[in-house]
């Protein structure tokens, strides 16, 4: 049961949201009545306090306080609304602050006393979208500031969501009269004309920052003309550019002018930048004071005679093409005293100098036939024609460094000699000392024997014989003298690493005392290869082997193998003699076949047990035999399904044996239970494997052998 109680002692419920119901009295006053409240108002407060914009605010109606008028939230536009009917009037045209959007498609135009709020424009004005248009008959569209500072006027943003250097924000006059253009005023100063302020910057929104950066257009001025066919053509072009790193309160700039040409071409004709450097594309003509010519950077170019002009009037009359190199100090003479011409001959007399001639002979000069006698010749290299014998030559090219003479060599002089040769002779001869006669010699040379070879035995002095011997070679002591012997020092011996074809017995002598002999390869446990003895050419069929692998084998680390011959039938045999002829106490044949012809003790004899065992092969993995003894494998396979399907079963000494098709063309369309039988010996490995078949191992098992 509630109590009764006064209106007035209700309890606060805060502001009234949307939908909801109150109580209270009817409009006589006399009836409890429930009132439905489909839509409320939002609090009251200044424009810094404006809630936040969601789906509990917008379009709720709020007194704004700053202004004394209504607004409302609109999500559409994302901006506050004034109502119209509720502004004060003296408005200016302002920009949008940061929480406002002007929206296009409203066809409004921003006007406000304090703040921003749409109005609809004057009769005289009309809106087609984003061009304004006056239709009284002067047509003119004034746009007045009535601020009171020196920093008032006009702002113009031509933005969308960032700044784009192609916007173009358009004043245009389409009144037939001249006056009917832009026209900027200002009353505020006497001494401060009227400004344009054309501004750059890369934020995307205005009134935030974002710095400009080297060569970026900062504005551009064009005038254009009508061409009557495709409308209004750039004429004209003045731009400003950033001419190099912006700082805080350093924008450097630069200005370029252009031009449009007969053919329609915008081409850059001059520009001043930012160290005050003027430059022009094209030399500045003569009639208004250049030169014409393009003068590059240190030498000035004139497109007739010069004239100069001053305390000492001067002038250059030039009578042809002219090349004149001045003197660096000194007065010019004229022609009058002087030599008026030297000239020499091409390719053989040069003149040089002017005034001052030098007579020269010319570089290139190559000789004339008409000079028959020289006088003495000091230096030079003579590289004419070659020489005849009767002019003091030799008549036979010498080439670089050989001298060739046609016949015998005689010399002349203090020491005459002559060098007979009596046939064809080829002598090398020391690079020094005195050659000797058959008569007389330095050395000596010993006489010597039948089969006696010759070498120096004294000091390279005398020539001797030295004794040979049967079946022997020639060898040299640890001292170099030499011998014949039929045993190769030791050190030789040492140094030999390869052997050709022992045509009879190879016998290594035995080391003293009971120190071991060994045949080994040089190597260690990472050697992968095989060491092989086999009684025939490295083949299958070619006599028994045995195999020795190396510790890091691929296959077999470590085995030693014995291989027994594939043809004839060939056994592996222990012999009661070391030379074999003895008999056999244990043999095994090719085929696997063990006799022993004893009886034979073991330590451990592994034995298969009588009971089966479980086996745990998967599909698609090597199993490896784990038992220690051979096993025959049963797996059974529960195939679902198999569309032209195979299995593959494969069993080797390594996890990846060499598989074959057991099954193929397998296809099923229900679960089959197909047996396996799998016959894997001690430590060897199996695999199976099965293509476009879906199955599972439901039970497998390992009997011994």
């Amino acid at each position: 049961m509630v109590s009764t109680i006064k209106f007035s002692e209700f309890a606060s419920g805060g502001d009234l949201a949307n939908n909801k119901t109150t109580v209270g009295l009817d409009n006589t006053l006399t009836i409890n009545t429930r009132f439905n409240n489909p839509w409320t108002f939002l609090a009251s407060g200044t424009t810094a306090q404006r809630p936040t914009p969601s789906v509990n605010t917008n379009y709720r109606l709020r007194l704004n306080t700053d202004t004394q008028s209504y607004e409302f939230y609109d999500a559409v536009s994302g901006m506050w609304v004034v109502l119209l009917d509720t502004i004060s009037t003296g408005v200016v045209l302002l920009a949008p602050s940061t929480d406002q959007t002007i929206v296009g498609a409203f066809n409004l135009i921003m006007a406000t006393g304090s703040m921003i709020a749409p109005t609809m424009l004057p009769g005289n004005l009309s809106l087609s979208g984003n061009t304004i248009t006056s239709t009284n008959s002067n047509g003119n569209i004034n746009i007045i500031p009535n601020g009171v500072g020196a920093t008032q006027g006009i702002t113009l943003f031509g933005s969308t969501t960032a700044i784009n250097a192609d916007t173009t924000s358009l004043i245009q006059a389409t009144s037939v009269n001249r006056a009917a253009s832009l026209s900027l005023m200002t009353n505020w100063n006497a001494n401060a004309g009227s400004g344009i302020y054309l501004s750059t910057s890369r934020s995307a929104i205005p009134g935030t920052l974002g710095a400009v950066t080297s060569s970026q257009i900062l504005s551009q001025i064009n005038s254009r003309g009508d061409d009557g066919v495709t409308g209004l053509v750039v004429g004209t072009q003045f731009e400003s550019v950033v001419d190099g790193t912006v700082s805080s309160g350093i924008v450097p700039g630069k200005f370029n002018w252009y031009t449009a040409n007969s053919s329609g071409v915008s081409t850059l004709g001059m520009s001043l930048d930012s160290a005050q450097v003027f430059s022009l594309v094209n030399p500045l003509i003569g009639s208004s004071g250049g030169t014409g010519v393009n003068n590059g950077t240190k030498t000035i170019t004139l497109g007739g005679n010069l004239v100069t002009s001053g305390a000492f009037n001067s002038t250059f009359t030039m009578t042809g093409a002219t090349n004149v190199t001045f003197p660096t100090s000194g007065t010019l003479a004229t022609t009058a005293g002087s030599v008026s011409s030297v000239s020499g001959t091409s390719n053989r007399i040069t003149s040089t100098g002017g005034t001052t001639p030098v007579i020269d002979i010319s570089a290139s000069y190559v000789g004339q036939s008409s000079i028959t006698t020289l006088g003495t010749i000091g230096t030079g290299v003579w590289q004419g024609t070659v020489i005849g014998s009767t002019y003091g030559g030799t008549g036979v090219n010498n080439g670089s460094s050989t001298l060739t003479l046609a016949g015998n060599l005689a010399t002349s002089g203090a020491f005459a000699s002559i060098f007979t040769m009596t046939g064809a002779t080829n002598v090398t001869f020391p690079t020094s000392g005195t050659l000797a006669t058959t008569a007389s010699a330095s050395g000596i040379i010993n006489s010597g024997t039948t089969n006696q070879l010759a070498y120096y035995a004294a000091s390279g002095t005398t020539l001797s014989g030295l004794s040979t011997a049967n079946n022997g070679v020639l060898i040299t002591s640890g001292a170099g003298v030499p011998s014949i012997s039929s045993t190769l020092p030791s050190a030789v011996q040492g140094n030999i690493t390869t052997l050709g074809q022992l045509a009879a017995d190879l016998a290594f002598t035995a080391p003293s005392g009971a120190n071991p002999l060994y045949i080994y390869l040089n190597t260690d446990n990472t050697f992968a290869g095989t060491f092989q003895l086999q009684a025939g050419a490295g083949s299958a069929n070619n006599g028994g082997g045995l195999i020795m692998y190396g510790a890091s084998h691929a296959t077999k680390p470590g085995y030693v193998v014995a291989g027994l011959s594939s043809t004839p039938a060939s056994f592996f045999t222990v012999n009661n003699q070391g030379t074999g002829a003895g008999a056999d106490v244990f043999t095994v044949s090719k085929g696997g076949a063990v006799v022993a012809n004893s009886s034979v003790t073991c330590t451990t004899l592994i034995t298969a047990p009588a009971a089966s065992q479980a086996s745990s092969l998967t599909l698609g993995a090597a199993y490896q035999n784990p038992f220690g003894y051979d096993v025959v494998l049963t797996v059974y396979l529960a195939i679902t399904a198999a569309t032209a399907g195979t299995i593959q079963i494969g069993v080797g000494p390594t996890n990846t044996p060499t598989q074959q098709t057991v099954i193929s063309g397998l296809t099923l369309g229900a679960l089959a239970i197909i047996p396996l039988t799998i016959y894997l010996p001690k430590d060897y490995y199996a695999l199976v494997t099965l293509t476009t078949v879906t199955a599972t191992i439901s039970g497998q098992q390992a009997m011994p052998v």
